[in-house]
C-alpha cells in the first residue's frame, strides 16, 4: 500500500513534492525494518537523482534537499549521503563519474541551480551546527571557478606552465577537503600534460615523471598562477621530494627523481639564478648523503650509492657553471649556504673546487685560457673577505684554515699553501699575539705543513717560539695572551721532540733547547698537571728512536665546514636583523676580515730603521693594510728590506710586499 501511494505521488506531484518526500520516508523505514538495506539505498539514490534532474525552483530544491538529508539520517545513511554528494560534485562541476563503474551518471546540461540543493543536503548531512550554508556554498563555488579556470587553460592552449599552475591551485583546494579520488584524477591528467610537452626531452621511467610532476604541482600550489616561474618551483619542489624519499629509504626513486630534476632545471636554465642555487647544494647534499634527518640506511647497493655520489658531483658541477656562465656572485650567498657548500664539496673530494684555484682545459672544455686563473669558493670567500659586513673575525680566520688547507690537499699547490699560511701567522701574531688560541691553530697547522713536506727545521722554530712565550710570560704588548693551556703545552714540546727526531739534531745549540724544555718542565703552572707525569727533558731524548708517522703530520680533514653551523645560521639572523633595523641616515660599522684585527689598539711589530745616531726606532703601529694581495693580508715578506728608503720628506717606509702567490707588488 505505501509503495503504491509513492508511486502514485510521484507521477502526479513529482520526486520533490514534500507528500512524496513524505511518503518516502514512511516507505524507507519499512524496508529498514525488514532489513532491505540495498532497496533503501537504491530508492533514496533514485529520489535525489531525479530531484537534481528535474527541478529548477531554488526554493524547492531547498526544502527537498532538507527532508531529504533528515531521511538520510533516520535510516543511519550518513556515509552513504556523503558518497552521494561527493559523486554528484564531481559530475557537475566536472562533467565525469568518479570511475566507469558509477551508480549513476548526470547529464552534462544540469545547471548550476542544483548547486542549492547540494548545499543545502550537505549542511543536513554534516549538522547544521558545524557549517553554515554560506561556508559549504563558497567552498562549492571555489572549487568550480578553479575547474573552469583549468579546464579554460587546456581549451585554449595556453602555455603549459600556466595550465599547470592552473593544475596546482585546483590540486591544493581539493586536498584541504580530502578529495582523493578527485586528486588521482587531477595528477593524472596533469602528468599527461607535463609528459606531453617535456617527455621527448627527458628520458625516464613513467612513474619517476609522474612523481617529479606531483611534487611540481604540489610547489606551484603555494605561490600566485600569475606569476609562474616553473624552474623556480622545480628548484624547490625537487629538493623537497628528494629528501621525502630518503628519509622513507626509498633510494633508487630518490636518486632517479634527482636526476630527473637536474635534467629538467638545467632545460628551464633556473640554476642561473641566484635564488635557486642554494636548492642546488642541497640537491647535491642529498645525493651525498648530507643533510638529511637521519642517516642513509646500511646496505645500499654499492652501484646506487656510487651513481648517487656521482650525480652529486655533477649537480655539483652544472649549479657552478650556470653560475660562472651567468657571473653569479657566491659572496651574496648566506654564510650557512656557502658553509654547506664548502663542507659538501669537501665530502666529494672535489679539493679542484673547494680550493678552487685554477680551472683545467679538460675539465671544462668550454672555458677560455683567459679564465684559467679564475679562483672560487674558499679562495673567493678569503678574497672577499673585506666587503662581507657581517661575517666576524674568528669566521674570516676559518675560511682561511680551510683555504690552506685544500690549497694544500692539492699537491700541485703546496707550497703556496705553506707561503699563505706563513702570512697567516704572522699578521695574527702581530694583531693577537702568539699564545692566541686562532693563532696557536694556524701556526700549529703551519707546523704539520713543514713536517709534512719534510721542512723540519722551519717546524722546529715554529714550537720553540711558542714554547719560548709560555716561559717568558710577556710579549710586550698588554692587549694580547700570555698564558697557554697545560695539555696544549704538552703537545708542543712533543712536536718538537718529534722535530728533532726527524731533523737527528738540533737547528741551533742544544744548550738552548735544553734550558727552554727544563723551564717548562719546572713552571708552577705546569708541573703537578697529570699530564706531565713522566715527561722527561730533551737531555734524555734519543735519536735513535724512530719518529711518529702521524704526530704533528698534516691530515686532510674529514669534514670540511669552516664554521659551526649554529654559529653560521646565528651570523645570518644577526645579518637579517641588522638590515631590518638600520635606520634611515645612520651608517652601519662594517665587520669584515678587519673586525677584531684593526679594533685592537695599538701592536708593536719589531719592524725598525736606524735614525741619525745609528739607534733602532720602532714604528709606531697600524692596522692591517688589505694592499692588493692575493691573500689581502700583509705579508711576513712586507718586514724584508722596509725601511731601506724613506718616502721623500715624512721619512715613511717603502714597503715590498709579497702575496701568497709570491708576486711582488
Amino acid at each position: 500500500m505505501v509503495l503504491e501511494r509513492f508511486n502514485s505521488l510521484k507521477v502526479t506531484f513529482g520526486y520533490s513534492h514534500i507528500e512524496t518526500l513524505t511518503v518516502l520516508r514512511e516507505l524507507v523505514l519499512l524496508y529498514m525494518k525488514l532489513e532491505s538495506h540495498s532497496m533503501v539505498v537504491r530508492m533514496l539514490r533514485e529520489t535525489t537523482i531525479e530531484i537534481i534532474k528535474k527541478e529548477k525552483h531554488s526554493k524547492t530544491l531547498h526544502e527537498a534537499a532538507k527532508t531529504m538529508g533528515s531521511i538520510y539520517i533516520a535510516c543511519g545513511m550518513v556515509e552513504q549521503g556523503h558518497e552521494m554528494i561527493h559523486e554528484i560534485r564531481l559530475q557537475v562541476i566536472t562533467g565525469s563519474a568518479s570511475s566507469d563503474k558509477s551508480s549513476f551518471k548526470l547529464d552534462k546540461s544540469i545547471g548550476k541551480v542544483c548547486y542549492v540543493f547540494l548545499v543545502t543536503f550537505e549542511q543536513i548531512i554534516r549538522g547544521q551546527m558545524n557549517t553554515s550554508y554560506s561556508e559549504i556554498m563558497a567552498d562549492l563555488l571555489t572549487e568550480t571557478i578553479l575547474y573552469e579556470s583549468f579546464t579554460r587553460c587546456i581549451n585554449n592552449k595556453s602555455h603549459t606552465e600556466v595550465i599547470l599552475a592552473r593544475a596546482a591551485s585546483l590540486r591544493a583546494f581539493l586536498i584541504t577537503r580530502k578529495r582523493k579520488v578527485q586528486v588521482d584524477v587531477l595528477e593524472h591528467q596533469a602528468h599527461e600534460i607535463f609528459v606531453k610537452k617535456w617527455g621527448s626531452t627527458f628520458k625516464a621511467r613513467s612513474e619517476i615523471s609522474l612523481i617529479f610532476c606531483i611534487s611540481l604541482l604540489e610547489e606551484l600550489g603555494h605561490h600566485d598562477t600569475h606569476n609562474v616561474k616553473i624552474g623556480h618551483s622545480a628548484c624547490i619542489s625537487s629538493v623537497a621530494e628528494v629528501e621525502s624519499l630518503l628519509n622513507k629509504d626509498q633510494i633508487q626513486q630518490a636518486y632517479e627523481v634527482a636526476l630527473y630534476a637536474l635534467n629538467f632545471i638545467n632545460q628551464q636554465r633556473a640554476y642561473h639564478q641566484l635564488q635557486n642555487v642554494p636548492y642546488g647544494f642541497k640537491l647535491s647534499a642529498f645525493m651525498a648523503g648530507r643533510g638529511l634527518e637521519k642517516p642513509l640506511k646500511p646496505g645500499i647497493d654499492p652501484k646506487v650509492r656510487n651513481d648517487m655520489m656521482e650525480l652529486s658531483r655533477k649537480i655539483i658541477h652544472e649549479v657552478l657553471q650556470a653560475c660562472k656562465d651567468s657571473k653569479i656572485d657566491f659572496v651574496r650567498l648566506q654564510l650557512r649556504e656557502l658553509n654547506d657548500l664548502a663542507g659538501l664539496l669537501g665530502a666529494q673530494q672535489n679539493h679542484v673546487d673547494l680550493e678552487v684555484r685554477l680551472f683545467k682545459p679538460d675539465r671544462y672544455p668550454h672555458y677560455h685560457a683567459n679564465h684559467d686563473r679564475r679562483q672560487w669558493l674558499l679562495n673567493l670567500l678569503w678574497s672577499s673577505r673585506e666587503v662581507q659586513k657581517t661575517w666576524s673575525s674568528s669566521t674570516i680566520i676559518s675560511i682561511g684554515r680551510r683555504y690552506v688547507q685544500a690549497t694544500y690537499a692539492n699537491k700541485d699547490h703546496r707550497s703556496r699553501a705553506i707561503r699563505l699560511c706563513e702570512d697567516i701567522c704572522y699578521n695574527l701574531r702581530r694583531v693577537w699575539g702568539s699564545l692566541y688560541p686562532e693563532t696557536l691553530e694556524m701556526s700549529e697547522l703551519l707546523s704539520q705543513l713543514y713536517t709534512s713536506m719534510g721542512h723540519y727545521r722551519e717546524a722546529m722554530g715554529v714550537h720553540e717560539n711558542i714554547l719560548r712565550l709560555v716561559v717568558e710570560g710577556d710579549d710586550g704588548d698588554d692587549n694580547t695572551v700570555d698564558t697557554m693551556d697545560s695539555k696544549r703545552v704538552k703537545m708542543h714540546v712533543e712536536w718538537l721532540k718529534q722535530c728533532y727526531l726527524r731533523l737527528q739534531g738540533w737547528d741551533k745549540s742544544p744548550h738552548t733547547y735544553e734550558n727552554l724544555v727544563h723551564a717548562i718542565l719546572h713552571m708552577e703552572e705546569y708541573r703537578h698537571k697529570p699530564e706531565w707525569k713522566g715527561v722527561r727533558g730533551n737531555e734524555h731524548w734519543d735519536k735513535k728512536e724512530p719518529a711518529s708517522d702521524s704526530i704533528g703530520r698534516f691530515v686532510v680533514p674529514k669534514e670540511w665546514e669552516f664554521e659551526d653551523p649554529k654559529t653560521a645560521n646565528k651570523q645570518d639572523d644577526d645579518a637579517k636583523a641588522n638590515v631590518m633595523y638600520k635606520q634611515p641616515g645612520l651608517g652601519m660599522r662594517r665587520a669584515t676580515s678587519n673586525c677584531g684585527l684593526n679594533y685592537f689598539g695599538n701592536f708593536d711589530h719589531e719592524e725598525h730603521q736606524r735614525n741619525g745616531h745609528g739607534t733602532k726606532k720602532s714604528e709606531a703601529a697600524k692596522p692591517l693594510n688589505f694592499d692588493g694581495d692575493d691573500d689581502g693580508y700583509e705579508s711576513a715578506a712586507e718586514e724584508v728590506g722596509d725601511y731601506q728608503n724613506g718616502d721623500g720628506a715624512n721619512g715613511k717606509p717603502k714597503m715590498s710586499v709579497r702575496s701568497a702567490d709570491g708576486v711582488r707588488v
